[in-house]
């Protein structure tokens, strides 16, 4: 039997049960690795986006630092977008994805 699952953001946790499910649940190495890697790039990820923010307010907070990015904006030398709804999710699946094939190309 063959099963294909299409990886999207947020459904690794998914694959790690059906790979558990599949071994019986057995609690062995691999799907320990797993669960921890799937909770280390969710952890990792939002500290990244929080990170966003930080520099978001930073920027906001200080005059000559707002002064600076609004002439960076208005020359569209900078866009940052208002709603970053869209780029989280495209990042989360870009940061995904480089993570499967980072485990892909270690032969795991």
């Amino acid at each position: 039997m063959v099963v294909t699952i299409q990886i999207r953001p947020g459904k690794m946790a998914g694959a790690f049960r059906l790979y558990s499910s599949a071994t019986g649940g057995a609690n062995d190495t691999l799907s320990t690795t797993f669960a921890n890697l799937d909770a280390s790039l969710s952890a990792t990820f939002s500290a990244l986006i929080t990170k966003r923010e930080d520099t978001r307010s930073a920027i906001a907070g200080n005059w000559g630092r707002l002064s600076t990015f609004a002439e960076l904006v208005s020359s569209a030398t900078l866009v940052w977008p208002g709603d970053t709804s869209k780029v989280r999710a495209a990042a989360a699946r870009q940061f995904e994805i480089s993570v499967w094939q980072s485990i892909a190309n270690a032969g795991c």
